[in-house]
């Protein structure tokens, strides 16, 4: 299950961090990869905020675009790591 609070945070990273407050209407959902949200180096920055947010360590064999295509996606590798909400 994926927790709410993985996907908000997110979210809230990706809002002001790589979309700098600019309203497209992202949703969990939203293809991130395909409209060119992200990049290899939006991807690193999301990696690092990860990590820190959520306590978890990323290995480098799970930097796949298919972990990274939308937040519902992250959200679940995020929890698959054992990442914590708090």
């Amino acid at each position: 299950m994926i927790d709410p609070a993985v996907v908000e945070g997110l979210e809230t990273f990706i809002r002001e961090r790589i979309l700098e407050g600019e309203e497209i209407g992202l949703t969990a959902t939203t293809p991130l990869l395909d409209l060119g949200i992200l990049n290899s180096m939006e991807i690193l920055s999301l990696i690092a905020f990860i990590e820190s947010r959520f306590r978890v360590a990323v290995p480098p064999e799970r930097i796949l675009a298919d972990n990274f295509k939308d937040l519902q996606t992250i959200a679940g590798l995020v929890t698959s790591l054992g990442g914590a909400t708090a």
